[in-house]
């Protein structure tokens, strides 16, 4: 049992009830970032600034502002973001997240 739980993400039951994690392990820190990146801007009505902006119809993805809305959101990871344009249509975008070392 974990001392203070967090749902785990995504979201799911198991024999005991809901799966969890405990706040601040390095599990829950990458969830809560993987969710920054899950969610676009304007998605959430009560956070409306939450989240990246929807690279899906622009003509190159901004790994600087990725990476900067990662840590303006959560600020206990430290993020590397890169691009890499394969073709005129497709770029990929790595993204490395690791919690800091210091707190």
């Amino acid at each position: 049992m974990t001392n203070i739980p967090h749902f785990r993400f995504p979201f799911a039951l198991a024999a005991q009830g809901a799966q969890v994690v405990e706040q601040d392990s390095e599990e829950e820190i990458v969830q809560c970032a993987t969710i920054v990146l899950l969610y676009r801007t304007g998605d959430r009505i009560d956070l409306p600034n939450f989240g990246i902006d929807d690279p899906a119809l622009t003509e190159t993805v901004d790994a600087d502002a990725i990476r900067d809305s990662l840590i303006a959101w959560e600020p206990r990871i430290e993020a590397e973001v890169s691009g890499n344009v394969i073709t005129d249509l497709i770029q990929s975008v790595t993204t490395n997240i690791k919690p800091r070392t210091e707190r």
